[in-house]
């Protein structure tokens, strides 16, 4: 990109996150960006598999342009509308140990809630995950 800019410029680099799990979002990703968004469901054989077949072709697409993997962050989704915090924090366990990064926790249950309440499911769902 050029001829673009911040005025006044910014303090630190300004992290950009791109989602998608084809061809392009991992080329985005690599080019521009600081990691990829893999939303979608999670957990499960499939999506492990999925996860690292989007991770195996955004290291090979890094290492191709000579970026090292560790600036390239990963993040997954964690579905809390089913489960409890024992599965929560076993997802985010399995998650880890296949390599990602970062983490964004779905608040929402079955039926619709009310903002205080999604509030309150986010310390709930922080204090399982982060227990370990």
């Amino acid at each position: 990109m050029s001829e673009v800019g911040l005025n006044p410029p910014a303090i630190r680099d300004i992290p950009i996150w791109l989602g998608g799990r084809g061809p392009a979002a991992v080329r985005r990703a690599v080019t521009w960006g600081s990691g990829l968004i893999l939303s979608g469901r999670s957990g499960g054989p499939e999506a492990e598999a999925a996860f690292r077949e989007v991770q195996d072709r955004l290291y090979a697409a890094a290492d191709a342009a000579g970026r090292p993997r560790e600036e390239l962050g990963i993040e997954v989704w964690l579905e809390t509308d089913v489960g409890d915090p024992d599965a929560w924090h076993a997802a985010v366990a399995r998650w880890e140990a296949l390599g990602a990064t970062h983490l964004s926790m779905q608040t929402y249950e079955q039926e619709p809630i009310a903002p205080a309440r999604h509030i309150e499911r986010a310390g709930s769902i922080a204090g399982a995950v982060l227990a370990c």
